[in-house]
């Protein structure tokens, strides 16, 4: 905030006057799984009824039902091949080859610390699924130097990730 203070001083005081857990991933709430202060769900939704929008409160309602039932139908009929959606499976892949650039050193008690070559130091906790990086805390997926931690237990990284992913 010091710095900030030293750039631009209408910026602090914005900043001053908001709760810091609306603004800095430091204070988000690690309970709801989602490290995003915004999310692309309403833009999307609207999209899918656009047409719609301006029609009868009725018509619209029907066609809100009907594009519910029919994605719902269609995430139905998807058959995941892994324990997790395709998604997840994918970031997970990603974070597993990006935890290469990571060294994790056994600490004791389920701990690591892990350095990455690029960008410094982490603890890693397997026992509580942690790390000081925060980004597994907030969203539930290891991240890559959790995953580097991870591979020197020789377990799944999957039998981490948060159980609403599986």
């Amino acid at each position: 905030m010091e710095k900030m203070l030293s750039q631009s001083n209408a910026t602090y005081r914005w900043l001053q006057e908001r709760p810091a857990n609306h603004w800095s991933r430091s204070h988000f709430s690690t309970h709801c799984k989602c490290d995003m202060l915004l999310n692309n769900l309403c833009e999307s939704f609207n999209s899918a009824i656009i047409e719609a929008r301006d029609k009868p409160i009725l018509t619209l309602l029907e066609r809100i039902r009907s594009y519910l039932m029919l994605r719902m139908a269609r995430l139905r009929e998807t058959v995941w091949t892994h324990d997790v959606g395709p998604r997840i499976f994918g970031i997970v892949e990603k974070l597993t080859t990006e935890s290469a650039q990571c060294i994790a050193s056994y600490a004791g008690g389920g701990k690591y610390q892990v350095i990455n070559i690029h960008r410094g130091m982490y603890v890693v906790d397997l026992e509580r699924h942690t790390c000081t990086f925060r980004k597994w805390d907030l969203c539930g997926i290891p991240c890559s130097h959790s995953m580097a931690a991870i591979a020197k237990t020789e377990k799944s990284p999957y039998d981490f990730l948060h159980s609403l992913y599986k």
